[in-house]
């Protein structure tokens, strides 16, 4: 008998692993890969094909693939294939764009079968500073829904600000919920998990590592940065939420500058489809927490309360040409260039109230003069702020007036997209009102940034990618832009160990002539990844990119710009892990303006910062140069 066993063993091990290989050959994209399961599968007897079993194997896809197929059949932002060069067409806005604009714009189209939103306002926030009060006074003004989901969400005073402010939001009847990551949120302790189920907000943690049952998708992350407000409100960038990203808090022993951008229009029922998405994924996989009962709010200490400063200290939230405008336009972005809106209500300001000739309406819908102080028994209503094309306002037909929630301000209100509520110092710094009795007061005072105006030509559109999908959607969209670009690449990010065919893109794009700028942080916090980047750097800086390194603090800001239009911007970094096997979100913006106000944050940047000469690059030690090819040799899982 003990003569069969190694016998057995034997036959078991070939079969495993010629499955292995089999399967392997079959699904894995890159060859590599392929070949690499397959030699840990022989080289090491069954072990190799159990690690294959847990992290070979996309049980994601597959996932997703049942979830899309319940719903009946695929939804926008999944289709990926030949099919979508016919049916993704071109809008008239991108009809009327230079030539060479819109070839940088077809790939975008064609990948995620969505077309560019139109009727969009975007305006750059930096750091917390000017990111979190934003994002709070957008919580504590919802009326339908606050939906939020992050990667890290500390429980630092930051972090349980915007518990409260979620709690009390769903107090009051809105739905409130949250997504974080199921490895991102061990970054703090005690996990937010526990303060959202104590102040009962529906949560759930994407992709939870489990030991029972096993769940072996540790390198599976959910990386994206979304708030959605009331369908009509959004933000996202590269932003966490947390103590860490008060870039200018001299008590902050770890500062991070970053970009978030709060963006109003129909691009925000897209960013709304994309957390639908991924709640119903969770929902699936049984990962929420669904409180019943009403929530309560939890008692937190004024230090902490008072994080978000009071309007005046704050930009206005919409321009001023759009205040103006009759509300029942208001109806038609959405539905005209943005498709899929699920039935959310009409045009972009979805879920609102409908009022009819002569009468009035009963639903989420209110006219609100001019010189009205409220809104139901709350909010005060600022009238120095306009509407916008998707603000959430209610439809009104004539002599009729609705009743609800939403608010359609007289035009004579809004003083303009420039404007600072309440400050009269439009040239001083950000935030300059802001009460000193705060005890977060220099919050958005000590940033050294301006309030950017809101940008209000924009078109944009939202890419989304992750491993449930069949294409690195955002890597294709990145090399297929930077291919097309003619005149500069500005490219803008945390870490940079781009795959082989982003490589290549850059280098062609400068063997060309095309002037390409890497700007990265001089300080990280993952110096491993600057190692592997160290490696690649050579190859890419001898054939004409300029990769520079920008002063301490940290920078963890992502963009991509390109020409004098195109931006990308988002949650996604430069390096295999973001563009392979995260869960990433990405905006397409067409706009010369938000182009300008990047050129003018980052040229002083990039005029100060460290070019790295290919000197440098050759005067590194032996054993500098060891280690930093053997780190990159793991970079596909750094």
């Amino acid at each position: 008998m003990t003569d069969v066993a190694p016998i057995v063993v034997a036959v078991v091990h070939v079969v495993i692993a010629v499955a292995v290989g089999l399967h392997a050959t079959l699904n894995k994209r890159h060859s590599r890969a392929a070949f690499g399961w397959l030699v840990a599968a022989i080289s090491l007897p069954i072990a190799g094909s159990i690690a294959y079993g847990l992290f070979g194997i996309n049980r994601v896809r597959t996932r997703s693939r049942k979830l899309r197929d319940e719903q009946g059949g695929p939804q926008p932002f999944h289709r990926v294939g030949l099919a979508n060069v016919a049916h993704a067409e071109e809008t008239e806005e991108e009809r009327s764009l230079p030539v060479e604009v819109r070839q940088l714009l077809r790939v975008g189209r064609v990948v995620t079968n969505a077309r560019l939103c139109s009727e969009n306002t975007v305006r750059t926030l930096y750091d917390g500073e000017q990111a979190y009060p934003l994002m709070l006074r957008a919580i504590e003004q919802a009326r339908e829904r606050v939906w939020l989901c992050t990667y890290i969400f500390e429980t630092n005073p930051v972090g349980e600000r915007f518990v409260e402010a979620l709690a009390a939001a769903r107090a009051r009847g809105v739905d409130a919920r949250v997504i974080v990551d199921g490895v991102g949120e061990w970054y703090s302790r005690p996990r937010v998990g526990r303060l959202l189920r104590r102040a009962r907000v529906p949560f759930a943690r994407y992709l939870p590592p489990r030991l029972l049952p096993p769940q072996a998708y540790v390198n599976l992350r959910n990386h994206r940065k979304v708030l959605v407000v009331d369908d009509a409100l959004a933000f996202t960038g590269g932003m966490n939420i947390g103590g860490r990203h008060m870039a200018w808090d001299p008590e902050n022993p770890h500062p991070v500058q970053d970009l978030m951008f709060e963006l109003r229009g129909p691009v925000a029922l897209q960013l709304a489809e994309l957390f639908e998405h991924d709640w119903r994924f969770c929902r699936v996989r049984r990962s929420t927490f669904m409180p019943r009962g009403p929530s309560e709010r939890p008692a937190l200490p004024d230090a902490q309360r008072e994080l978000a400063p009071p309007d005046d200290a704050l930009p206005d939230p919409a321009p001023a040409d759009d205040a103006s405008r009759d509300v029942s336009s208001s109806s038609s972005p959405v539905g005209d260039s943005c498709p899929g809106d699920m039935n959310r209500g009409a045009g972009a300001g979805a879920g609102v109230g409908r009022v009819d000739a002569g009468g009035s309406g009963e639903g989420d819908s209110q006219v609100v003069a001019a010189s009205s102080s409220l809104v139901g028994d709350s909010y005060p209503v600022d009238t120095n702020r306009g509407t916008g094309a998707c603000a959430g306002v209610g439809r009104a037909d004539a002599g009729g007036s609705g009743e609800g929630d939403s608010q359609v301000v007289a035009a004579s209100s809004s003083p303009g997209v420039d404007s600072y509520p309440g400050d009269t110092n439009r040239g001083a710094r950000a935030g300059t009102t802001l009460p000193q009795s705060l005890p977060l007061r220099d919050a958005a005072a000590r940033s050294p940034h301006d309030w950017e105006p809101a940008v209000t030509d924009a078109l944009c559109r939202v890419i989304p990618d992750g491993p449930d999908h069949d294409l690195s959607k955002l890597e294709t969209v990145y090399t297929s832009v930077i291919a097309a670009a003619e005149r500069r690449v500005l490219l803008i990010t945390p870490y940079f160990v781009p795959p082989e065919d982003l490589q290549t893109a850059l280098i062609t794009a400068a063997l060309r002539g095309v002037e390409v700028t890497v700007l990265l942080p001089e300080k990280t916090n993952l110096p491993y990844v600057h190692a592997a980047m160290r490696r690649i750097a050579p190859w890419l800086v001898k054939r004409g990119v300029r990769i520079v390194m920008q002063p301490p603090p940290f920078s963890h800001a992502k963009a991509l710009v390109v020409d004098d239009r195109y931006v990308m911007v988002g949650s996604a970094n430069m390096d295999p892990r973001s563009l392979r096997l995260n869960f990433e979100v990405g905006l397409e913006v067409v706009s010369r303006s938000l182009v300008d106000q990047l050129d003018a944050h980052f040229g002083p940047i990039i005029a100060s910062s460290r070019e790295l000469t290919l000197g440098d690059l050759q005067r590194r030690s032996f054993a500098r140069r060891v280690g930093d090819g053997a780190v990159w040799l793991f970079s596909p899982y750094l």
